[in-house]
């Protein structure tokens, strides 16, 4: 007859010989074990469902291959892939147990754990695809980082108490745990690796802390997190490609000044994101990084001293309606603007040079209902130039531009003899253009290299025009005068 539970005192390598039936559900061993009484537990007792190893001492062991493939263990280490896959469903561990090593627990029927204050190591998917695990608490340990895959595919977490000295929490270290709906992140944290948290489609609540430096790679991906406030996070420089990729909740997002890195497609898919806080910091708008967002307010994200807006980086915002480009832009990528469909007006009142263009840029949003309002001076450029030229170009009076008969290099000077216009500069001229408030030349002359040079504006309709000198280096000056 078995019996349900057995106390054993166990020598290391004997616990074979002193378990008298293999059908018990409840085992207690005291004493010393290694790692072939861990194989003989998970092998040959698989109707255990309660291991207490409380009061056992778990020593070294070299010898045989073991079912793990290993012949040696390190003492007081549970050792790597041990209890793969047992149908254990409560274990309490050794009280000077150090280590968890590599998978010990992995694919385990365990549905809670508590980790005793000796453990100071814990292995990669030491836990991973423990998918009846609800709780784990690590408070006592001393380890300092939660290493990859550790808690990947518990798909019943709910409940984590991180080590409270918990610097990195590594690449998928709880990917896909699709039942933890938040977490208690400790002030020590740096470092979350990439896919940390991806696809745990529960979590909506975690908070961000004070010596955050480094978010990675796709690391909240598919979450239900709907703010992300970082602005506690003032060592934060760095925040990886598609990081809240397709977190089809966020609605806010608050980010710290000092940021200066941010990856591709980083918020990618937040059809809900409607508010954020950009840092004055960021020059650029990485591919994608916006792409499919319900931003309605352009002014949030296109900040003063933004000089790359990036292939796709608003590619299909359809809520914004109206959007300024600042001076500091020089480049907007491919289709980086394309698919605005509600855009109504683009300012660009502060571009005083045109901005590198790449493919199909405003492809789905430029049109002739589509006002692009610019300066007096800027207009004729607009209207000549590919791409832009398909907006409606209109000239905003009020913007800041030359007054008549003065000059944007400081020492232009005209001269007017009948329907002669004299024109003086510093350099070489190599063009003068007069052009009407629409953007039309009305007319043309060649400088041909000289200091003076000269044109005719006989026929040019009468009343404010823009006169348009350009010089050898290829800059040019633009002087609104009355004719």
């Amino acid at each position: 007859m078995s019996l349900a539970a057995e106390q054993v005192e166990s020598t290391a390598g004997t616990l074979k010989g002193k378990v008298t039936s293999h059908d018990i559900i409840t085992l207690t061993v005291s004493g010393t074990i290694d790692a072939s009484d861990i194989d003989f537990i998970n092998n040959s007792l698989t109707s255990l469902k309660h291991l207490d190893l409380s009061y056992a001492t778990i020593t070294a062991y070299q010898g045989e291959v073991l079912t793990n493939g290993r012949n040696y263990s390190a003492d007081n280490t549970l050792p790597e892939f041990g209890l793969i896959g047992s149908r254990i469903e409560t274990i309490l561990l050794p009280k000077k147990l150090k280590c968890l090593s590599d998978g010990c627990l992995a694919a385990s029927s365990i549905t809670s754990i508590t980790l005793p204050e000796s453990v100071d190591s814990i292995g990669t998917g030491a836990f991973n695809g423990c998918s009846r695990l609800a709780e784990a608490d690590l408070r006592l340990t001393q380890t300092t980082s939660l290493p990859t895959q550790v808690f990947k595919g518990c798909i019943s977490l709910t409940d984590i108490e991180l080590p409270p000295d918990t610097k990195q929490i590594a690449d998928e270290a709880f990917m896909g745990c699709n039942s933890l709906a938040q977490i208690q992140i400790p002030a020590s944290l740096q470092i979350i690796g990439n896919k940390a948290f991806n696809g745990c489609n529960t979590l909506n609540d975690i908070n961000f802390t004070v010596n955050l430096h480094t978010i990675g790679d796709n690391v909240f991906t598919g979450t239900a997190l709907e703010t992300a406030d970082m602005t506690a996070c003032k060592s934060l420089n760095h925040i990886g490609n598609r990081a809240f990729s397709h977190c089809s909740r966020l609605e806010t997002v608050m980010m710290p000044e000092n940021l200066t890195s941010l990856g591709d497609g980083v918020f990618f898919n937040c059809n809900s994101l409607t508010n954020i806080l950009m840092p004055a910091t960021l020059t650029r708008l990485t591919p994608y990084m916006f792409k499919g967002t319900g931003i309605s307010d352009a002014g949030h994200i296109i900040v003063e001293g933004i000089r790359e807006i990036d292939d796709y980086a608003l590619y299909g915002n359809t809520n914004i309606t109206e959007a300024k480009l600042p001076g500091s832009i020089n480049r907007l990528g491919d289709k980086a603007l394309s698919g605005m469909v509600a855009l109504t007006v683009l300012d660009v009142t502060g571009i005083q040079e045109l901005p590198e263009l790449g493919d199909d840029v405003f492809e789905g949003t430029a049109g002739e209902d589509v006002r692009l309002v610019t300066t007096v001076d800027m207009a004729p450029i607009f209207k000549t130039t590919p791409q832009w030229q398909d907006f409606d170009i209109t000239i905003d009076e009020n913007a800041d531009a030359p007054a008549p008969g003065t000059d944007n290099i400081g020492s232009l000077k005209l001269r007017r003899e009948g329907n002669t216009l004299w024109i003086n500069a510093p350099r070489a001229i190599y063009s003068i253009t007069v052009s009407d408030l629409n953007g039309r030349t009305t007319a043309h002359a060649a400088g041909h290299g000289d200091t003076t040079a000269a044109i005719s504006t006989a026929t040019v309709p009468g009343g404010i025009a823009i006169v348009t000198v350009r010089f050898d280096n290829a800059t040019c000056a633009n002087i609104k005068i009355i004719l």
